[in-house]
């Protein structure tokens, strides 16, 4: 049998799945041990360079990110999430700027809600990561006529100019940056944040922070430093922030589980357990 480690948080739920379905056996660990690093024969995470240089030269490694990222054999999910990643974003935009809950709260008023003066043409998106899910989302951008621009990472412009700022990059992304107070007080009074990346990409005590001090920002969040959010976090009562729960980069969900399956499957049929 493999010795299968995961080091992502996953739900009990998906813990279970994997446990009744997959055959090996499981350790779960975010931090795992040198020990058992060096007795995996799977792992099903993101490992960083430290991590691997204590991994067996064989092992098989199934991941969210983008395999080039490993210098061992990857199975990647990353395809998938690129659409996933661009459809959500996209989504948040539209919402944003059309702001459709507003006419389903007037519809069921039978009243009409007035037109929005409002237009992706005029508007300027930057997405803060030169990889496959930003020319992704350029590509389903196209149609409304907004500038979109691809950045490498934030910077004072990309803050200053952005009537949307798309963040999208994990922890382990040369990329990554948390937004402080500080810069999120230089973007654009209305402006749409939107995070589906890593959770700490975003400092959300500043966010909540700079809401509160009165600067005028939009913010929607797939991702946030502690999943599930506690009940009790301030987030949840911003009338400017739209939470999602996990929608893209979700090692627990379904069709992620069934990736996993199959390819600790075919796996096994190759090499044998």
């Amino acid at each position: 049998m493999k010795n299968i480690l995961v080091t992502y948080d996953m739900t009990r739920g998906a813990r279970e799945h994997l446990t009744a379905n997959v055959p090996g056996t499981f350790t779960f660990h975010t931090r795992p041990t040198k020990n058992e690093l060096q007795s995996a024969d799977v792992i099903i995470g993101e490992p960083s360079a430290g991590e691997l240089d204590e991994t067996k030269q064989n092992i098989t490694l199934i991941t969210l990110d983008r395999k080039e990222n490993y210098r061992i054999p990857a199975f990647s999910f990353y395809d998938h999430l690129t659409e996933r990643a661009s459809d959500w974003m996209l989504a948040s935009i539209l919402e944003h700027v059309f702001r459709f809950p507003e006419y389903i709260a007037a519809q069921k008023q039978c009243d009409w809600a007035p037109l929005l003066d409002s237009s992706l043409r005029n508007m300027v998106v930057i997405s803060a990561a030169d990889d496959q899910i930003s020319h992704t989302l350029v590509d389903r951008l196209k149609v409304f006529g907004c500038e979109v621009r691809i950045v490498p990472g934030i910077d004072d412009n990309a803050l200053r100019s952005a009537d949307v700022l798309c963040l999208h990059v994990l922890a382990n992304d040369p990329s990554y940056c948390a937004l402080s107070a500080e810069m999120l007080k230089k973007m654009k009074n209305g402006a749409l944040l939107i995070n589906c990346g890593c959770g700490a990409a975003v400092n959300e005590d500043d966010l909540v922070s700079v809401l509160h001090d009165g600067h005028y920002l939009h913010a929607c969040i797939d991702q946030t430093q502690v999943m599930p959010l506690p009940r009790n976090h301030p987030l949840w009562s911003l009338d400017s922030v739209r939470l999602t729960p996990q929608t893209v980069f979700n090692p627990s969900s379904p069709s992620f589980l069934s990736f996993i399956e199959k390819t600790v499957s075919q796996e096994s049929l190759n090499h044998g357990c």
